[in-house]
């Protein structure tokens, strides 16, 4: 996973967090030994209501920057070195997924959905812990930061863990066009509850942070009943537990060199958006955008994510074919581009000036374009390393965790920017320097990603 829709201010730090979207062993199994490893798939209404659930749930995260700023006095490098900790423990607990799955049902008889069982009460107990915290010292003007800290550190990890598990039971005895398709609903799913929760709570988000914590937790709780009738285990993904047939082989090795390109691309594409959506804020200040409107041109890309994700379930055009690879940084540097320089056309300008009210409408619309872009961008790409993680490899959890670490990757990395530019400007006592430099740092690492990937594909699909 993981996407904020909260009212913006220029200092806020809010990555978009999907708490939900290199290298797997097929070998390896991801569920219990037999029979479990052969039962029938979860009932697919099950598997998307706690999809939504857990996904809405996941204002947590992703408004946890807000909250900081409005409640705990968090400067920026304070939520820069947060977001860090986020990132880092997210990547943690999505590669310890697979392992510590085939270890508890190993060696202490556990199936994976009491596994999952599990999580969701431990996520609902660490949701409680700032409104708790905020009783034990109601007088405080400023609480201490140190529950915040904590929730952090012991929710972001439990998240890396969740996803991998909910993707194997998505995924699980489903192949080709079917999985294509379930994969499609999951993905419109997801980023719908996200965006919907994301609007609910923003008035909730900006005055009481603590009680849209304590809500996220409440989902949790929630997604426990549709969670009883997920079949004890996912059912091998294998062809040879299944009637399906077996992909043809060079198909598969397509799909492979697919799925490597993909994984190139799906850390870059939340890298931008872990440095775009923060930069939003002080843009739309620019543009001379009313406050009141942050919030709905700030989810321009929220809802061009999900058109992409509904258009990809849709129509299956797009499968084992290399132009999404191509077409998706293609847009990717084309929004961010868009969105960095929507003001070009204000320069020089005043509200006095006959021309400013043109301009500052063009500007609003580059910047719509630009995050319409970005939007179109996610899905492209995530729905690519999606799929194809879960069509190659037999160990779901695995393919999963991979997937959610290299999405947490782009989370780290875009807090590092972050610190690294603020660090910058410190250095050199030019403050209004740090967003130019963290925009130019994302550019020059996306370019850089962007043509590898025209580079490989140019070389893979070269004519013999």
């Amino acid at each position: 996973m993981t996407l904020p829709t909260h009212p913006y201010t220029p200092r806020v730090y809010a990555p978009p967090r999907d708490t939900r979207s290199p290298h797997t062993t097929p070998n390896l199994s991801m569920t219990t030994p037999t029979p479990l490893a052969h039962s029938r798939p979860t009932p697919l209404w099950a598997a998307l209501v706690v999809t939504a659930l857990c996904s809405a749930a996941g204002i947590i995260t992703s408004g946890i920057y807000y909250i900081t700023k409005e409640t705990y006095a968090f400067t920026n490098e304070g939520n820069y070195w947060l977001a860090l900790l986020q990132g880092l423990t997210y990547i943690l607990g999505a590669l310890a997924a697979g392992p510590l799955l085939r270890a508890l049902t190993r060696h202490a008889g556990l199936s994976p959905r009491t596994i999952l069982i599990a999580l969701m009460l431990a996520m609902a107990a660490l949701a409680a812990i700032p409104s708790l915290a905020g009783l034990a010292s109601p007088s405080s003007t400023t609480p201490s930061p140190w529950p915040i800290w904590a929730l952090i550190a012991l929710y972001s990890p439990l998240t890396g863990m969740l996803w991998p598990v909910i993707e194997s039971y998505v995924s699980g005895g489903r192949h080709d066009h079917h999985l294509r398709t379930t994969i499609g609903w999951w993905n419109v799913t997801w980023s719908g509850a996200l965006v919907l929760m994301s609007v609910a709570v923003a008035p909730l988000v900006a005055s009481r942070g603590d009680l849209a914590i304590l809500g996220g937790g409440a989902l949790h709780l929630l997604a426990l009943i549709p969670l009883l009738a997920f079949t004890p285990a996912p059912p091998s993904h294998s062809p040879s537990h299944s009637p399906a047939p077996s992909p043809a082989p060079r198909d598969l090795a397509l799909q492979r060199k697919l799925l490597v390109t993909f994984r190139m691309l799906l850390p870059t594409s939340y890298l931008v958006s872990t440095a775009l959506i923060p930069f939003l804020p002080g843009q739309m200040t620019r543009l001379n955008i009313d406050p009141a409107a942050f919030t709905i041109v700030g989810a321009a890309w929220l809802a061009a994510r999900v058109l992409g994700f509904f258009t990809f379930q849709r129509w299956h055009g797009w499968h084992n074919r290399w132009w999404p690879a191509l077409l998706a940084p293609c847009l990717m540097l084309g929004g961010l581009a868009l969105c960095v320089f929507a003001h070009l056309p204000l320069a020089g300008l005043t509200p006095a000036d006959d021309a400013f009210n043109v301009a500052r409408t063009q500007a609003g619309s580059l910047l719509i374009l630009g995050l319409t872009l970005h939007g179109l961008a996610m899905s492209t790409i995530y729905t690519g390393a999606i799929s194809y993680a879960m069509e190659v490899s037999d160990a779901h959890v695995d393919a999963g965790g991979a997937h959610e670490a290299l999405i947490g990757l782009g989370y780290t990395v875009g807090p590092i920017c972050g610190v690294l530019a603020l660090l910058l400007a410190r250095l050199t006592n030019t403050p209004a320097s740090f967003e130019p430099t963290l925009m130019s740092l994302v550019g020059v690492i996306a370019l850089a990603i962007a043509v590898a990937t025209f580079v490989r594909v140019s070389r893979l699909t070269r004519t013999p």
